[in-house]
């Protein structure tokens, strides 16, 4: 989420079931890589490491172990003790104080520092590693990765609000998998503790409230980094037209740093990407000049329908609100915003909380006819994941 989304869009069907207010989540770390081995050090407090059922090891602040993916499990060793394989293993905390910090084998990455519970396992030629923290620790963590620095409070507030929704909604997503969210885009990016006081402070504020629609039911309630002026309803990203996600005219973004950008590809590029989106016809001169003053979900031309979401992806553009104009063999790609576009603006949110507007004020800015209220009153919608 900065932000970007390849989602499966939530289907909600009329069926809607209880919250699970447990308050922990279990984050599958690194989702994105193959892990062979990693480096485990207890920071603060204490951990037990158990396996089999059995707690083999007490490890306060210092020490370390060694974790490595085997053929039908993995190997964890330390100095000083004989080490062994085993199916699972789990450093378990015996403080809330307690914290541990990891580092990937081979991958030259510093170490990150998590709380909470840590779950090891062999998964499908990787070393799985969950981290089961707590809800409001995990919704900290996430605004810190994904919602920037040095922000007002009331930003870092109506943030959060949208973090914690978005987890209590696809709590169960990868649930077949043994774990609730993973790391990365997919469902939000995760990087252990938040190390910001105030960002702390501004989740601590609004813990325990999410997005819901007057009927109570949970709402997906995306954000993206820039909208260039002009949010983007949710059927020019996903499936279908929700009535809380509408086009919203902004004015808070347009002098931001995402605001404006330009792209220059070849002609033969930009062809290439219409034929990768549904163009058949011969003539492609007619599309070499675009001018778009508003928002378009689809390129209409010769009767192909080309979704310029597509084109985007194909491109790598930063959003798909863009005009061009040929160059000789080149094609001048003028845009506004950085993102998918829909829902919360987070730089314009950011200048709406600067001018002295409340987290409740922007999320009602952004979305269309939705509450903010507590996660006990709230109702989790049972459907089907389409494309999010």
């Amino acid at each position: 989420m900065i932000t970007e989304f390849r989602f499966t869009f939530l289907i909600l069907l009329l069926i809607t079931g209880s919250l699970n207010l447990s308050g922990q989540v279990k984050v599958r770390l690194y989702a994105g890589e193959k892990v062979d081995g990693a480096v485990i050090r207890v920071a603060s407090g204490s951990y037990e490491l158990v396996a089999g059922g059995k707690t083999l090891k007490r490890l306060n602040p210092g020490d370390y172990i060694f974790v490595s993916r085997e053929s039908e499990g993995i190997a964890v060793s330390s100095p000083g003790a004989p080490g062994f394989i085993t199916v699972r293993a789990i450093l378990a905390p015996q403080d809330e104080n307690s914290m541990f910090d990891i580092r990937v084998a081979d991958s030259g990455s510093t170490y990150s520092v998590f709380n909470g519970t840590l779950h090891l396992a062999h998964d499908l030629g990787t070393l799985m590693v969950i981290n089961e923290t707590g809800l409001e620790s995990y919704v900290a963590a996430v605004v810190e990765a994904e919602g920037g620095y040095n922000s007002h409070p009331q930003y870092y507030m109506a943030q959060a609000i949208l973090v914690r929704t978005f987890a209590v909604i696809n709590m169960e997503r990868h649930a077949d998998e043994g774990y609730d969210m993973c790391d990365d885009v997919h469902c939000q990016v995760f990087h252990g503790i938040c190390s910001d006081p105030l960002i702390q402070e501004s989740v601590a504020a609004t813990a325990g409230l999410v997005v819901t629609g007057p009927d109570s039911t949970l709402l997906f309630a995306p954000f993206h980094s820039n909208c260039g002026g002009l949010t983007a309803p949710s059927d020019h990203s996903w499936l279908k037209s929700e009535n809380h996600l509408q086009s919203v005219v902004d004015p808070y973004c347009s002098f931001s740093r995402n605001a404006t950008w330009t792209k220059t590809v070849s002609v033969d590029d930009w062809i290439e990407a219409l034929r990768a989106n549904g163009f058949t016809g011969a003539d492609t001169s007619v599309m070499l000049t675009l001018n778009f003053l508003s928002r378009i979900r689809t390129l209409n031309i010769g009767g192909d329908e080309i979704m310029l979401s597509g084109v985007r992806n194909f491109l790598g553009l930063r959003s798909s609100f863009f005009s061009t104009v040929r160059d000789g063999n080149n094609l001048i790609i003028r845009g506004r915003g950085y993102g998918h576009g829909v829902g919360l603006c987070q730089e314009g949110a950011m200048v709406m909380a600067e001018r002295g507007f409340s987290f409740n004020d922007i999320i009602t800015f952004y979305f269309r006819d939705v509450l903010i209220t507590g996660m006990e009153n709230a109702r989790r919608p049972v459907g089907i994941n389409g494309l999010f």
